[in-house]
């Protein structure tokens, strides 16, 4: 069957992610003949009638917030038989107490294996597809336990994640006006991220019944961390008035949160060592940092902040601090196209099941997660009108079982997995110019 440029409206473009769903072995066959597609992406409390997303008791208004966007996605033709495709999307997902901007992309290219006839014998294709998301940065701006303790707000810095991805896709007519795909496929998840800081109250972090930390505090007192916290431990008792800038102090034990704290004067041409007992608690109280950076000490099995072990490795993790991971993943679905010659209409749908191995028992520890994520189901329809020969309108909407579960897999930490149980879905409305 071949497929010419008058006829794109009847194929479209094959899809990938995130529109798998959609996905055809079918394209123009016409050599440089292709396709162009502008979209403007959208989700909110208006559009919403139909309360896709829910409710939640810990985001207001809506479970996972309000999505604005747009995205541009291209098709050609280079032979009979090879497809090359693209898109870049822009995301912005706004939780109403927090929001972040994300960039996705795809390039893939399929080959036509041979010509289907009728029901009995289907158009097979081979797709090959690398696509990956990114942002400048993801936040989470609530109270949050990080190894043991606790902070007020987290950012992971440039987060990014790529995929790999092969599908084995099947056409069929059904009729002269309707056709049936089938796909299955899968790949490989891999994704990174630059640095993770903190915010959050001193006391959040320091344990004040751990003399090691207590000594570390001491040890470094220029420290972003320490230095507000220092001027206060001086305050707390006139003998330390004696303690000059570089002298050391060494902390002797550490009990119910009073801390005895040595030090030695001269008085005289003697010297004697004082000992004051410091309650730690009023000295931490209401000092607070802000964006210090966390990651796995070169020093020791600890996890400092700015530099400074003083958090506990009480999750064995490595230099990915529990964030960076990789995945395997799996997808089937299929589609219905129906079409004349000036409407199209169609509807997909895909499961995709993500494997992330021993990474989930690390997230139903870190991340407090009852239970793990790992399928989504997604449909996708839309309805094409053709203005001309070369344009035609459309509208979309896409619904998720699991809010963006295996789309944007760098998202998913054991501080933001909680979020991914949620339905979610938005819609898109643009023009495709055929060329």
């Amino acid at each position: 069957m071949l497929i010419v440029t008058s006829s794109l409206l009847n194929t479209g473009l094959p899809q990938a992610a995130p529109l798998d769903p959609l996905m055809s072995s079918r394209h123009t066959t016409e050599t440089w003949h292709g396709e162009l597609e502008i979209s403007i992406d959208s989700m909110s409390d208006a559009i919403d009638v139909l309360d896709i997303r829910g409710g939640h008791q810990d985001f207001a208004g809506t479970s996972v917030g309000d999505y604005s966007g747009g995205h541009l996605q291209g098709g050609i033709a280079l032979t009979e038989q090879f497809w090359l495709e693209g898109s870049w999307w822009d995301r912005t997902l706004d939780y109403h107490i927090e929001a972040f901007n994300l960039q996705s992309w795809h390039l893939s290219t399929q080959y036509r294996l041979n010509d289907g006839l009728g029901v009995a014998i289907p158009d097979l294709a081979l797709k090959a597809t690398l696509w990956g998301n990114y942002a400048a940065q993801l936040t989470k701006s609530s109270s949050t336990s990080l190894f043991g303790r606790t902070v007020d707000k987290i950012d992971i810095l440039k987060p990014k994640d790529n995929q790999w991805q092969m599908d084995v896709v099947a056409t069929w007519d059904l009729s002269d006006a309707t056709e049936l795909t089938l796909f299955a496929g899968g790949g490989q998840i891999d994704t990174d991220f630059d640095k993770l800081l903190a915010s959050g109250r001193v006391s959040g972090v320091v344990d004040v019944n751990d003399t090691g930390t207590i000594q570390t505090i001491l040890d470094n007192r220029e420290h972003p961390l320490v230095e507000s916290t220092l001027d206060s431990l001086l305050a707390s008792d006139p003998r330390f008035s004696a303690v000059t800038a570089e002298q050391p102090m060494t902390v002797t034990e550490c009990l119910d949160g009073i801390c005895g704290i040595a030090f030695t004067v001269i008085e005289g041409g003697d010297s004697a060592t004082i000992t004051v007992d410091v309650d730690m608690q009023p000295v931490v109280e209401g000092k607070t940092f802000t964006d210090l950076e966390i990651a796995l000490s070169p020093q020791s099995n600890k996890i400092s902040v700015a530099g400074i072990d003083v958090l506990d490795n009480i999750y064995g993790v490595g230099s990915g601090l529990g964030i960076q991971h990789d995945a395997k993943y799996y997808q089937l679905g299929g589609s219905l196209m129906w079409y004349n010659r000036n409407w199209r209409l169609r509807g997909g749908y895909k499961m995709l099941y993500v494997d992330r191995g021993e990474y989930e028992d690390l997230v139903q520890q870190f991340g407090r997660t009852a239970e793990i994520d790992k399928i989504n189901n997604i449909l996708v329809g839309d309805l094409t009108y053709r203005l001309t020969k070369k344009t035609a309108l459309f509208l979309r909407g896409q619904v998720m079982s699991n809010q963006f579960l295996g789309e944007i897999p760098f998202s998913y930490t054991p501080y933001t997995a909680h979020r991914f149980d949620e339905k979610y879905g938005f819609i898109s409305a643009g023009i495709n110019y055929y060329f």
